[in-house]
């Protein structure tokens, strides 16, 4: 029976997460520096010296540790880079020491592929980030697929485009779905670094949370990359993101525009073709009514 041990899960991913391993008697714990719910562990996953004994009893682990954005990355790369190499190498030992095979890894689909000018992007398209963030996701993976090839691991990788849902802050400086909804209900100015053109692919957090249910019940075998585009594959632009909140709100944004920074991808758009091939059917079907559903039941919160 499968006990997994969720590290970083009390964001709101890992809160979806919770939801979708609850939902199906899946036993789990959270594992964090700050938890205070029964089902937790309190850890400091970067300065405890072993992992070893707070790993025991689990057989999978889902990694959601992330120590900031694309903006933080960039300003102090060197330490950033560190800090998560050192977290994912003492999680690796202590998976080994435990017997524990399975890593499921929440990697950047919107960062690691860099710039792309196709339409939709596959696993085997070239990866060439543009910011240290990317770099540092790109990095954790290739390590934990070398854990794959050396010692028979079974890692796998889920590239996530753009999560929004449930369980999200919209006084966070990530996520521009809840970001821009709680600013077009109180009347606050959102600031687009370019023209608004840029292209991304949104998925509300629960169907991720399928995605990494599926993920730790996925048999990996060496005849198939186990890296995982997890998306709508619907391209939006964050203009097309401003006017389906706007439409649904019935409000109209305040909108300035600043020059666009040098780490902002300008297109990205996943295929999940592969991912659903692989592992099961996770998306809903229709990311804009998912977009739309989130805007209604958020329209009276924390106005």
């Amino acid at each position: 029976m499968k006990k997994v041990l969720l590290l970083g899960g009390d964001g709101f991913l890992g809160k979806n997460i919770q939801d979708e391993l609850k939902a199906n008697n899946v036993k789990y714990t959270v594992c964090s520096k700050d938890c205070a719910d029964s089902n937790s562990i309190n850890c400091d996953l970067l300065e405890s010296d072993d992992l070893t004994k707070t790993f025991e009893g689990f057989t999978d682990i889902v990694y959601l540790v992330t120590l900031g954005a694309a903006k933080e990355s960039m300003e102090n790369p060197l330490e950033y880079q560190n800090k998560e190499l050192k977290i994912m190498y003492k999680v690796i030992e202590a998976c080994k020491n435990n017997g524990i095979k399975k890593i499921v890894f929440a990697s950047s689909g919107g960062t690691v592929y860099g710039n792309c000018s196709d339409e939709f992007i596959n696993e085997s398209h070239i990866t060439v980030p543009i910011s240290y963030y990317g770099l540092t996701k790109l990095t954790l993976e290739r390590i934990l697929l070398l854990q794959n090839s050396l010692y028979g691991m079974e890692n796998v990788i889920l590239r996530i485009s753009n999560p929004f849902g449930d369980y999200q802050r919209r006084n966070s400086s990530v996520g521009v779905i809840p970001i821009f909804t709680q600013k077009i209900l109180n009347n606050e100015e959102i600031v687009i670094y370019g023209d608004g053109s840029n292209i991304r692919d949104y998925i509300d957090c629960g169907n991720v949370a399928k995605a990494f249910l599926l993920a730790l019940n996925y048999n990996v075998n060496s005849n198939y990359l186990p890296v995982f585009n997890i998306s709508s594959k619907t391209p939006l632009s964050i203009n097309d993101i401003i006017s389906i909140i706007e439409d649904e709100l019935d409000k109209k944004a305040i909108v300035t525009h600043v020059s666009q920074r040098g780490f902002d991808v300008n297109r990205v758009c996943l295929d999940n073709t592969y991912s659903i091939e692989q592992l099961g059917n996770y998306y809903s079907g229709d990311v804009v009514n998912d977009i739309k559903n989130y805007v209604r039941k958020n329209k009276y919160k924390g106005r």
